[in-house]
């Protein structure tokens, strides 16, 4: 599995993948499907030192196509590294108002996501 994957163009969704930590997924850290736009992804800690692989020089979580892991952290956070968890987001449009809006899922814990709209999604997932 990998820790995010990315299968809608990810400037229009507003996403940005930065200050996480993407370590020991099955298959990439991140996956852009949609790689003729770049998902932003700095920051972030892959599992190693000299960040992420296979498409970067890294030996951490691998990164497709499509994803500027440029700026990577090259220490493992205090709270130590690694720590299990997982995040589900899907772009979804409320029936009712026509807007659009995110649906989440997973046990990550607090989380917030700022879609570029006036307000930011706060959210607290539990595991099932």
């Amino acid at each position: 599995n990998n820790g995010l994957t990315i299968s809608d163009e990810p400037s229009a969704l507003g996403v940005i993948a930065a200050n996480n930590q993407f370590c020991d997924n099955g298959a990439l850290g991140i996956e852009n499907q949609f790689i003729t736009a770049t998902l932003a992804a700095a920051g972030n800690w892959w599992g190693a030192v000299d960040g992420p692989g296979p498409v970067a020089a890294g030996n951490g979580d691998g990164v497709s196509a499509g994803v500027d892991y440029s700026s990577f952290t090259t220490t493992p956070p205090t709270s130590g590294p690694c720590q299990t968890a997982n995040l589900t987001i899907a772009k979804v449009t409320d029936p009712a108002t026509g807007e659009p809006g995110f649906n989440f899922g997973g046990d990550l814990g607090a989380f917030s996501l700022d879609d570029g709209r006036s307000e930011e999604h706060t959210s607290e997932l539990q595991s099932h």
